[in-house]
């Protein structure tokens, strides 16, 4: 016997993407989730330590700036309170090339100085610095400036010395127990670079580190700059 097939009974084959949407009639199945999938059991992105680990990094990065910020404003205005003291405290008598005494603190609070010092096992001859300051020296005396050098040879090694090199206009003073190159804690400098020179404003005043101990010029032409402007002289 031959039945008959209801129409309302039969399958509809599910719909595709393209037929979900006909004449706006949203045709997806309501089961279907909305948004992407997520696997079951999956923790939310906040509790993945990839999440955490991002926000450290991110902490990490802003407290190095601000600390790379600060320290460089500190040391800004450190070098705008550099500390000076009075050269007196650091005061010395010495005896030049031709036996005189030398008396430091004659200078003090009247003139600009540098003060050279340079080891005596080189020779005036091997210290470029202090031919360069005998260079220098009409410019540096013309501006009120006076030069001061101190050696650990004798007198007698300084005469010799001007018999091969030359006269200078400065004076040269002899310091061979090294108690002048101590009391100006210059004598490891002086020995590692063979010339130290230090900055004597007309006020009489000397650099200090934090320990009080006076700070020498970087270099010669450093020194020179604080006197004779931007453009000394070339060292020779």
């Amino acid at each position: 016997m031959h039945t008959r097939r209801d129409p309302d009974l039969q399958c509809v084959p599910p719909a595709t993407p393209s037929d979900r949407a006909v004449d706006g009639f949203d045709r997806r199945d309501p089961r279907e989730s909305v948004g992407p999938r997520r696997h079951a059991g999956a923790s939310p992105e906040w509790q993945r330590p990839r999440f955490w680990l991002l926000i450290a990094s991110a902490l990490v990065l802003v407290c190095v700036v601000e600390y790379k910020e600060h320290h460089a404003g500190r040391v800004a205005a450190n070098a705008r309170r550099v500390p000076k003291w009075p050269a007196q405290y650091f005061d010395f008598e010495a005896l030049d090339s031709e036996n005189r005494l030398v008396k430091f603190r004659r200078y003090l609070g009247r003139h600009q100085i540098l003060l050279a010092f340079f080891a005596g096992r080189r020779g005036i001859e091997g210290c470029p610095e202090v031919l360069s300051l005998r260079n220098a020296f009409p410019e540096l005396k013309r501006r009120g400036a006076v030069v001061v050098a101190v050696t650990d040879a004798i007198p007698q090694e300084n005469r010799a010395a001007f018999d091969r090199v030359g006269p200078f206009p400065f004076p040269i003073v002899s310091d061979p127990t090294l108690d002048v190159q101590r009391r100006w804690h210059c004598l490891e400098k002086v020995r590692a670079n063979g010339c130290v020179v230090f900055y004597i404003d007309r006020a009489g005043r000397v650099r200090v580190d934090e320990k009080g101990r006076p700070v020498p010029q970087p270099t010669l032409d450093a020194a020179l700059r604080r006197i004779l402007g931007p453009t000394p002289p070339p060292a020779r």
